[in-house]
């Protein structure tokens, strides 16, 4: 019976690989419930709006050792200068 159950997953499970995109046809319409897209249109949309007011500065990854000389120079030649580090205190 295992040996059975094994055998069709199997085969169900190929099937559904090789035929995804004639499945996701037939069932995402009905499935269309379980996707919570309009919510991350809405916020994508409000994450873009923020993004183009965003102008005039240089975005620096990392504020330890070669980050903090990069900074350093910039704001000397008067760029203003964000500073994404896990270390909170950059």
């Amino acid at each position: 019976m295992v040996t059975l159950v094994g055998l069709v997953s199997f085969f169900v499970s190929s099937y559904a690989l090789i035929n995804s995109k004639k499945l996701y046809r037939i069932l995402g319409p009905k499935l269309n419930f379980l996707e919570k897209e309009s919510g991350k249109k809405d916020e994508m949309q409000q994450v873009e709006d923020s993004l183009e007011s965003l102008t005039g500065h240089v975005v620096v990854v990392g504020g330890d050792q070669m980050g903090e000389s990069i900074m350093e120079a910039l704001q000397e030649i008067g760029m203003e200068v964000v500073v994404v580090d896990f270390d909170q205190e950059w």
